[in-house]
């Protein structure tokens, strides 16, 4: 099965959460292998919720604005937000992919790490 994990516990039905896990198991029907760049643009969605009837309450305390801004797969705020996003792949033969990209405060690029290892040489 395919789970996922935003900052709450395991497979919280987030409306982000369940927009990107959808979109991952689309990634895992296409062919094989598919490009990791796909679900980098899967981790850049920064779509909001469209309506307050869609915000689910974070339970942060903070304003209900701030739950708008939270709804987003990637969050853009001077504040608080995303400042990296990070793909790890396992192929069936046991090599490993590893890539994160890193975002300034305005979401800008800041740099990426991308490596991989084959079996044996990761433990």
């Amino acid at each position: 099965g395919v789970y996922g994990l935003s900052n709450e516990l395991l497979d919280t039905p987030w409306p982000k959460l369940q927009r990107v896990r959808r979109g991952f198991e689309a990634w895992l029907a296409g062919p094989q292998p598919g490009s990791p760049a796909a679900l980098f643009e899967l981790l850049n969605d920064r779509t909001q919720a469209a309506d307050d009837g869609a915000l689910p309450r974070s339970g942060s305390g903070l304003p209900q604005d701030w739950d708008r801004i939270l709804s987003a797969p990637f969050v853009l705020h001077p504040q608080y937000g995303t400042r990296c996003s990070s793909v790890v792949l396992l192929e069936p033969g046991g090599r490993l992919y590893f890539a994160e990209r890193r975002f300034d405060p305005r979401g800008e690029p800041a740099g990426e790490t991308e490596f991989q290892l084959n079996p044996g040489e990761w433990p």
